[in-house]
């Protein structure tokens, strides 16, 4: 696990080029691991990973604000302002995961899992306290800018996805491997995974799609997206060891950055961006954040002897930066929205 800290925090510096910052996003979310684990849950770096993925979305709008002029009071507050709704989903969401087991069995054992998962995105959030603590120079802005030049000429590359013709293929392309995921993983003992369990997880995710978009066609880019991943997972799992007794746990940082996508979209979209635009918006801002995150995760959760979970979680960055914005590409093509007389007004 100290090996997996190391690791999380060079490459926390990689994306940052601040040394300060990275130590507090990576560390920041860390108490709720902990409590996790003097609580003797099982799942404790599962339990830092909701809160970490929090973290680097946060450290990284602090540092693109305060490399475009803010300063560090007005990115805080910039970054909260954009953020929060994003902040607060993702945190429903691993707590319902994570509750889902226990709330069917009336097992009150499942109290202690979810107080860590606050703790660790509580403390995840605390970070906007501290960051303008932090000292800021020339240099930094600098260095920082360069990173995010290079991290920009490789990530425009998935600009592809707002074509409609690449989004119509990549959502068949999901669809098949879907497919053949949940064939795969038939008759394997991991494929006969409790009805009422999966029916709570679907009613969760759509819930949730939902009101944190606010949006029908990105909610059901989302479900599909869930349900891509989902046949996924079963067809992996019965391969690969997993680590930890809450799979819908694992599932829920797979999900992460495929709802983050689709909350900054649908915030896009709101200010009246068409879909390509808002896309597009949410790309440049969390892709970074997105890849970034998946490969710490997976160095956790290989650490940690779960193969497969570090696995699904490299999946969920593709679902969430090429899937998910290609199906909602290709929804928007299929059903597109009604053009009112606002939409014409020169803004």
């Amino acid at each position: 696990m100290a090996g997996a800290l190391t690791a999380l925090l060079l490459l926390a510096y990689v994306q940052f080029r601040h040394i300060g910052l990275a130590f507090i996003a990576v560390f920041a979310p860390l108490p709720g691991g902990v409590l996790a684990s003097w609580l003797g849950v099982r799942d404790a770096g599962q339990v830092y990973l909701c809160g970490f993925f929090l973290a680097t979305v946060l450290a990284s709008g602090v540092c693109a604000r305060i490399c475009e002029g803010e300063d560090r009071k007005a990115a805080v507050w910039s970054v909260w302002k954009d953020e929060h709704g994003l902040l607060v989903g993702v945190s429903v969401l691993a707590v319902c995961m994570a509750a889902i087991p226990f709330v069917l069995t009336w097992n009150v054992a499942g109290a202690p899992i979810v107080g860590a998962i606050l703790l660790s995105v509580i403390c995840a959030a605390a970070i906007l306290l501290f960051t303008p603590l932090l000292p800021f120079g020339a240099d930094f802005v600098t260095r920082a800018n360069r990173a995010r030049e290079k991290q920009e000429r490789w990530l425009d590359r998935l600009s592809f996805v707002v074509h409609p013709r690449w989004g119509w293929s990549i959502s068949g392309i999901a669809l098949i491997s879907a497919i053949l995921g949940f064939f795969g993983a038939e008759h394997s003992a991991t494929a006969a995974h409790d009805v009422r369990g999966l029916a709570a997880g679907t009613i969760a995710v759509v819930a949730i799609a939902y009101l944190a978009t606010r949006d029908l066609r990105r909610t059901l880019a989302v479900i599909i997206t869930a349900a891509v991943l989902y046949c996924l997972s079963i067809w992996i799992a019965h391969r690969l060891p997993v680590s930890g007794s809450n799979d819908w746990l694992v599932f829920s940082l797979v999900l992460m950055p495929v709802l983050g996508m689709a909350i900054r979209t649908s915030a896009f979209g709101r200010e009246g961006d068409n879909a390509a635009v808002a896309t597009l918006r949410a790309l440049e801002l969390l892709a970074a954040s997105v890849v970034f995150f998946c490969a710490g995760a997976g160095i956790v959760l290989m650490a940690l002897d779960s193969i497969a979970g570090g696995i699904l979680v490299l999946c969920g960055a593709l679902a969430g930066l090429v899937v998910l914005p290609a199906l909602t590409t290709a929804i928007f093509d299929l059903l597109p929205p009604r053009a009112s007389l606002d939409a014409y007004r020169v803004r």
